[in-house]
């Protein structure tokens, strides 16, 4: 993906009505969704909210970090978010579980789009939903599933030293790790992806990063099937 817009930002320079206008543009595209035909049959359908403000002349975005009780992703930094109840749109069901975790009244939310369509390696299929709030909310963390709220100012992460990448390799799949980090704290991997999609569509760039991922998605569930084949043919047969 692309970053010029954002390399020649300034830190003091954000035209915050602008890339409020540019956010908006996510409305008049159609985001790239992944077959369902495609996605693996364990996968589930998930549902995250990137929600961006305006404060004191700065973008802000909220970001959870999870309850160590937590028996999947303890700690983890992640967007508000989880999976999709029967009959739920995937917006539904990122503002449901953003009131619930975060507190987050659904009356200050104005809905801008969604970004491509992503996955986790834990099986799921995410459906990122970006918002805009009428004004700083007041979040309070449910302490069952989040320690704490983190509010990100842009910026701060649109900066040079606010972005790393390293090469890894996991289950024989290769993929880039992405981390972003600012004064408060730093969010990597997939969430990091998505938080620098929605800023590069505040900035005027257009990413599109669904097919990659929807590419990798495939690859490795190819690669997970093919060593549990390969497992189950060194195991003999079962009695």
């Amino acid at each position: 993906m692309t970053r010029n817009a954002i390399a020649d930002v300034g830190v003091h320079t954000i035209d915050v009505g602008r890339f409020r206008e540019q956010l908006h543009r996510l409305s008049e595209r159609t985001p790239y969704s992944f077959s369902v035909a495609s996605v693996p049959r364990h996968f589930r359908q998930a549902a995250v909210l990137l929600p961006f403000w305006e404060e004191s002349g700065d973008i802000c975005v909220a970001l959870i970090r999870r309850a160590e009780s937590l028996r999947v992703h303890p700690g983890e930094v992640a967007f508000a978010g989880g999976i999709v109840d029967p009959g739920e749109s995937f917006t539904e069901a990122a503002v449901r579980e953003a009131h619930e975790e975060i507190d987050l009244d659904p009356t200050c939310i104005e809905f801008v789009g969604r970004l491509d369509d992503a996955w986790s390696g834990f099986g799921h299929h995410i459906a990122p939903v970006v918002a805009w709030l009428s004004a700083p909310p007041k979040l309070t963390p449910n302490p069952a599933e989040v320690a704490e709220v983190l509010a990100a100012p842009v910026s701060q992460l649109i900066l040079p030293e606010a972005r790393s990448a390293e090469e890894l390799t996991v289950a024989g799949l290769s993929y880039t790790n992405v981390t972003l980090r600012w004064s408060g704290g730093s969010v990597d991997r997939l969430y990091a992806e998505l938080l620098l999609e929605a800023i590069e569509w505040g900035f005027g760039e257009r990413p599109s990063p669904g097919p990659a991922r929807f590419q990798s998605m495939l690859e490795k569930h190819e690669i997970l099937s093919d060593a549990r084949r390969g497992m189950d043919a060194n195991d003999g047969p079962r009695s």
